[in-house]
């Protein structure tokens, strides 16, 4: 069975997606866009289509066109999102990069998309000079901050005129505008193709369940080099709403933050929710100001759900998407069942296959779910062999995730196909027992991987952050014992008790851990690295 949206399938205009953007927040002038909460220079909506349109007019003149990749490896801040509209200004691909990265890490993925100029802040210069030396396609290497040894994009644009922005650049509708970076969890990392068609259709049909307001003002940390902060940044922009901005997320800071700008949208990953429900620090800053959060990029534990609405009155928005396609599934309101990401999309259509058999499968029934739909990449960057791998002939996105809807056309994630676990016959999820492990009071936070077993061929290993340093193995196996019908051995080691790191995400600490999966292992939180304890 194919399911389908509930809403009627909505038109999407063919445009140029940075001139459609620009033009749409004009109309707000001189209201506040955008805040730096770290320095707190704000900026206009006016301020804000003014430096994109610089910015495209200097890189126009320094030879940026169609064809041309320009990189962006930087902290979020508001010079990152004029660098982005100010490329695509210019018919060009902008590319963007974690500036976390290892300098060998950047080198291959600039070796990949070729870039011809570079944005980075100061503190990275010596790094990305030295891929540069590596990499023959850079050219021009800009700070987004001050910098003695480059120059700045203030002063890339200090004498060009908004006014001459490349407006005769005729972008058309499936020109890849986004090159976008996918998890390395199924493999290496690939380029997503985003064109704006595609990027166009985002906004369009996110905003049907994703609505918000001139009043709002939105709590953004989410890196922009991610699908989600990048779309839901804009996307806020797009609909007049105040967007404050943090480079890393720190609990005592978010928090703070709330209370000083009067937060009333919170966008976040689960392990902030989880982080913020779990800090006694909740109870010092006034957050009544908060009327939504918005989740995505991996499943949200019921048990913290239920528990952060003890404490604040707000209606949770969790959405379903992937960096080749978001979102495809969203919640409305407060009648979705818990623990459901939502209902499809608009003009998006939803199945599931038997992850053994490729047959579709009924509701009630986990497999791989396959997604179509005009917010799917055009393709992976020259790698049409992968790109055919994921998107079959009849143009459906397999995205590795394993699901399942329900008779009301529900729809719920279980887990990733590669990171089940294979125990005596029976597929165990990860997630699952995560869900078990973040209800126990002295767990702030959980991750769970498979490792081989002689007897049973996986079980699963449970790696822990302590809240509460009495925590021994012995009481977390009974607890787990207590709440699981299916009980396998759970491998555990003990864990570094330490506050989460806002880089800190599932996907990344599931590929360091596997490489310590025989292992008695801790998590080091405050360098984001799993470390063999017998190091």
């Amino acid at each position: 069975m194919v399911l389908q949206s509930p809403i009627p399938e909505i038109v999407i205009p063919r445009l140029s997606f940075a001139k459609y953007l620009l033009q749409k927040i004009s109309k707000f002038g001189d209201k506040i866009a955008l805040v730096d909460d770290s320095s707190g220079c704000s900026y206009s909506f006016s301020e804000f289509c003014d430096l994109s349109k610089k910015c495209a007019a200097a890189l126009y003149k320094l030879g940026v066109r169609r064809g041309y990749v320009v990189a962006v490896c930087c902290s979020n801040s508001v010079e990152y999102l004029t660098v982005i509209l100010g490329v695509q200004l210019c018919g060009a691909t902008a590319t963007t990069c974690n500036p976390l990265y290892t300098k060998d890490e950047i080198t291959n993925q600039f070796a990949f998309s070729e870039p011809k100029v570079v944005f980075i802040e100061t503190q990275n210069y010596a790094k990305i000079k030295e891929v540069a030396s590596s990499v023959k396609s850079i050219k021009i290497i800009l700070a987004i901050d001050e910098c003695k040894e480059c120059k700045t994009v203030y002063q890339l644009i200090k004498d060009v005129s908004a006014e001459n922005f490349p407006s005769h650049v005729d972008s058309h509708p499936d020109d890849v505008i986004l090159l976008l970076h996918s998890s390395g969890t199924t493999g290496l990392p690939k380029g997503v193709m985003h064109t704006n068609s595609t990027f166009l259709s985002m906004f369009f049909i996110a905003r049907i369940a994703m609505r918000y307001s001139p009043t709002d003002v939105a709590y953004l940390v989410v890196p922009f080099f991610h699908i989600y902060g990048v779309f839901k940044s804009l996307m806020l922009l797009e609909q007049g709403a105040k967007v404050v901005l943090q480079k890393r997320f720190h609990i005592e800071h978010c928090l703070r933050a709330i209370q000083q700008h009067q937060i009333t949208t919170l966008l976040a990953v689960p392990p902030m929710i989880v982080a913020i429900d779990k800090s006694p620090l909740i109870f010092q800053y006034d957050l009544s100001s908060v009327k939504s959060i918005f989740t995505g990029a991996a499943p949200l534990p019921e048990g913290v759900v239920a528990s952060l609405s003890k404490k604040l009155n707000f209606v949770l928005v969790q959405a379903w998407g992937l960096t080749e396609g978001v979102p495809l599934t969203t919640t409305i309101d407060k009648s979705y069942p818990l623990r459901s990401v939502g209902t499809v999309c608009p003009n998006t259509l939803l199945k599931v296959l038997d992850i053994n058999t490729g047959e579709e499968l009924p509701a009630g029934k986990d497999g791989e779910l396959c997604a179509k739909g005009p917010q799917i990449m055009k393709g992976y960057f020259k790698n049409p062999a992968a790109t055919a791998i994921c998107i079959d002939s009849e143009g459906w996105l397999h995205t590795g995730d394993v699901g399942h809807y329900d008779s009301d056309g529900f729809v719920y994630i279980v887990d990733r196909i590669k990171e089940l676990i294979k125990y005596k016959g029976f597929q165990i999820a990860p997630a699952e027992l995560e869900d078990v492990l973040l209800c126990h009071p002295k767990v702030t936070d959980a991750g769970v991987i498979g490792i081989s077993d002689s007897e049973a061929g996986e079980v699963p290993k449970a790696f822990v952050v302590k809240k509460d340093s009495s925590l021994s193995e012995a009481e977390l196996h009974a607890f787990v014992r207590g709440q699981q019908t299916l009980n396998p051995a759970l491998k555990s080691g003990p864990a570094y008790n330490s506050e989460l790191n806002s880089s800190f995400d599932r996907k990344s600490y599931k590929v360091q851990a596997t490489k310590w999966r025989n292992s008695i292992c801790i998590f080091h939180s405050k360098n984001r690295q799993w470390k063999n304890s017998s190091t």
